[in-house]
């Protein structure tokens, strides 16, 4: 432990972790693992049958995005539904995975 104190301890390990992120991809990938394993209950090998089967492409757009893929979800039931990228994840998300709100975003975009 670097400080006795413990928030000093705190702020010296959330930096750390924070500078480790950044420039260790092997450490940004085990945060990611855990991340899914802990929110999603998901498996590494799950996961990355998932990415397989996609060839690394989002499921709605097919893009190959330089940033990893989301696990897209349904927030209703936690069921995973397929991996996106951010844009199209977020999109789903603000549009509040309504099909009705979705379907007249796309009736708009046609006029």
């Amino acid at each position: 432990m670097p400080y006795a104190d413990p928030k000093a301890n705190a702020a010296y390990m959330k930096e750390y972790t924070a500078t480790r992120y950044k420039t260790d991809p092997e450490f940004r990938e085990k945060c990611a693992e855990r991340q899914r394993r802990w929110k999603y209950k998901i498996e590494p090998e799950e996961y990355n049958a998932l990415l397989m089967s996609s060839c690394g492409a989002c499921y709605i757009c097919g893009e190959v995005p330089e940033r990893p893929l989301h696990l897209d979800h349904d927030h209703a039931t936690g069921k995973i539904r397929g991996l996106l990228c951010q844009p199209c994840n977020h999109a789903l998300g603000l549009m509040k995975d309504d099909k009705e709100r979705l379907q007249k975003a796309i009736d708009y975009l046609g006029i």
